[in-house]
């Protein structure tokens, strides 16, 4: 009996875990504003780094709710 409740247990601990419901991470990058009357397509001279954070709550299979917070200095 101890054996069969055991694997009932183990088979269905995915179904009741909530591991992947949440997801968190960090980005980095460049980040650049030319505006829409400049001339040059890229000017390296307002290159500036970028970081960001994002989280993500997993509502259902096919719908997440994500918060980012990007910055820019």
């Amino acid at each position: 009996m101890k054996k069969i409740l055991g694997i009932f247990l183990l088979s269905t601990a995915p179904l009741l875990s909530f591991a992947q419901d949440w997801h968190v991470g960090v980005f980095a990058g460049i980040s650049n504003y030319s505006g829409d009357l400049n001339q040059k397509a890229v000017d390296f001279g307002y290159t500036r780094p970028a970081l960001g954070v994002l989280v993500r709550k997993d509502i259902s299979p096919f719908l997440p709710c994500v918060a980012s917070l990007p910055g820019a200095w």
